[in-house]
């Protein structure tokens, strides 16, 4: 058997002094399997990667370059005007380090924890009272407002709570009022041609932010505990491993059906 690769750099020291860097993804990692999070951060143990959407990302990346050229002009894009959004595109020095998940992001220093939190938000609009929205972009169909009423993406809500709270720990006015830009692919058309085109849709929600520091707490807990958290019946990854463990103990001349 070969031997078992363990990432050692952003592994969690429970004796060091020093601020642990603490993404809003690992967050959100820890809130669906608190198991997952600890093999992760504490063991060095990462899921399976995923598999990279390079379309999704094209979009994303398009998206931003249109809302930054309202943004130049202080107006504000038409998706605002037909939702009857008071709003334009928030221009701000420290915008693009903002965007930037890997060496920027939004960033606060939590004392009780000693976590440095990172998040970078897609966008961000200001209203006429100054105060800031978190903007995500999203590139599916499968988003809608019923969704987000039945709980059906609540990782995507807790990426816009996360971002709000963020930027209220920095300093500034935010609105509770925070948006998805969403781009659905038009699929009503003859042939591909060479070109997708889409209908951009806003989605309106309002952050919650009671959840995050009660679970942060939960979270330096769990880190500086030396028991691995027991498996999630809802993880994907968990049950996975569980029937992975548990066909090996299965005789090879039982046939499984």
């Amino acid at each position: 058997m070969s031997k078992l690769y363990l990432r050692k750099p952003y592994r969690f020291d429970p004796h060091s002094a020093k601020a642990y860097k603490l993404s809003r993804s690992k967050v959100d990692l820890f809130v669906e399997c608190p198991r997952c999070f600890y093999l992760d951060r504490k063991l060095g143990l990462r899921r399976p990667g995923r598999m990279v959407f390079n379309l999704n990302n094209a979009v994303d990346s398009l998206l931003k370059k249109e809302f930054d050229h309202y943004r130049e002009s202080g107006t504000a894009h038409p998706i605002m005007r037909q939702n009857g959004i008071d709003a334009v595109p928030y221009a701000h020095a420290e915008l693009e380090f903002w965007r930037e998940p890997l060496s920027g992001g939004l960033q606060f220093l939590h004392q009780e924890t000693n976590f440095l939190l990172t998040g970078a938000p897609d966008d961000l609009w200001v209203n006429a009272a100054g105060e800031l929205s978190v903007v995500d972009y999203k590139a599916t169909r499968a988003l809608s407002q019923g969704s987000l009423d039945s709980g059906e993406h609540p990782g995507y809500q807790r990426q816009l709570d996360f971002y709000s709270w963020l930027l209220v720990k920095m300093g500034f006015e935010v609105s509770k009022n925070s948006y998805f830009v969403v781009a659905e692919t038009r699929l009503n058309r003859s042939a591909l041609n060479h070109a997708l085109e889409f209908d951009l849709n806003l989605i309106r929600y309002t952050s919650d932010w009671s959840w995050i520091e009660p679970v942060l707490i939960e979270l330096k807990a769990c880190l500086m505990s030396t028991n691995v958290p027991e498996a999630s019946l809802d993880c994907d990854y968990c049950n996975y491993v569980e029937a992975h463990e548990y066909l090996q103990s299965v005789p090879q001349q039982i046939s499984l059906l």
